[in-house]
Order: C-alpha cells, then structure tokens, then sequence
C-alpha cells in the first residue's frame, strides 16, 4: 500500500518442483485492462517492470500471474494487488489542526 513507483517491478516464485518457460502477467484499475504483457516465454521471475497506462496517485491495481511449466501446462493463475501513494505534492493538500489553549497560572493547560 501507498507505493511511491509508478512504474513498479513485479516478482513471484514458482513452487512444487516447476520450472517456468512462459509468464503472463494482466494489471486491472477499477475493473478494466491496463496491461496485458500476452505470453512471454522467459523463465524470469523477479523484476519484471510494469509497461502499461500510466498509473496515478492512489490507484488501486490488482494484478495476476499466470505461469507455463516445461511441458507448457498453465498453472493455476495467481492473483495480488497494491496501491498508489500520493506522486505528486499536488496531490494532497492540508490545514494546521490546531485548538485553543489559554495557559493557566502554573503551566496548567486544562
């Protein structure tokens, strides 16, 4: 959450024995495709960089793997998600919080 990339890497890890020839990863913002990288036949599986729409301060993406073993079986898709911080400091605004506070004799502030 609050990622402050937005062009972040993606990674995963192949369990049970299985060697991975081909990767696809899709990203989805608010229910629609923003990147579908199609079938890549590469064993990678560490920081691969996202290449879709330009993602924005405080998008949501949810985005899955699905990987091919050697024998080119598909494996059960696995799915993750991660948020956007704020990118640009215009993209936030505040005002001090502040109350009243008259000191008393003594320091006393109740």
């Amino acid at each position: 959450m609050g990622l402050g990339n937005h062009r972040p890497r993606f990674s995963w890890h192949c369990e049970g024995g299985v060697t991975q020839t081909v990767y696809q990863i899709t990203a989805m913002r608010g229910g629609a495709a923003v990147w579908d990288t199609g079938k890549v036949a590469f064993s990678r599986m560490t920081h691969i960089p996202y290449e879709g729409e330009a993602l924005h301060s405080r998008d949501r993406v949810e985005w899955t793997v699905t990987l091919w073993d050697e024998n080119s079986v598909p494996c059960e898709p696995v799915s993750a998600s991660f948020e956007l911080g704020l990118q640009k400091s215009t993209d936030w605004s505040a005002r001090w919080i502040s109350g009243i506070v008259a000191p008393t004799k003594g320091g006393d502030t109740r």
